[in-house]
């Protein structure tokens, strides 16, 4: 068996186990699902990204959240080597940045991985930066993140 298939076979058991764990809480069953859909491709994928810049950014992109009728504005840092957005803000009415909370900043995750993967790697082309630390706004909100 190679290490990739044993890896995979890991996670599948810590998922079926965390999902059994969860009980009848559909909530938690999902969330744990999606942990590990993201936990599997950043397997394969940071290993593809060592050589280029840890961080990428955007200070300008339009998402929409679940439940939500229309897209927020959202300012985000991806973190190449743990392959999870990090860093995330919302612009809030009157154009002032507050600090997203975990759920939003997994649906973003989740949406740039899984359905705008390219903005990771063709930056420019998608209005974003590639950046060996963090950017200097991240340090802009202290805030605590929304629950």
């Amino acid at each position: 068996m190679d290490r990739t298939t044993g890896s995979q076979a890991d996670q599948d058991r810590r998922l079926l186990a965390e999902i059994r764990a969860a009980g009848a809480d559909l909530d938690k069953s999902v969330l744990a699902f999606r942990r590990h859909r993201l936990s599997s491709e950043a397997e394969i994928r940071v290993p593809e990204c060592a050589d280029l810049p840890r961080f990428v950014s955007c200070t300008d992109w339009d998402h929409r959240f679940p439940g939500t009728e229309r897209e927020v504005k959202v300012r985000w840092v991806f973190d190449r080597r743990l392959w999870s957005v990090v860093v995330l803000h919302r612009r809030e009415a009157g154009g002032v940045w507050s600090a997203a909370g975990p759920d939003e900043l997994l649906d973003v995750t989740e949406s740039l991985v899984f359905a705008n993967a390219d903005a990771l790697f063709a930056t420019e082309d998608w209005g974003c930066a590639e950046e060996r630390s963090l950017p200097g706004w991240t340090a802009a909100i202290e805030a605590s993140p929304r629950t």
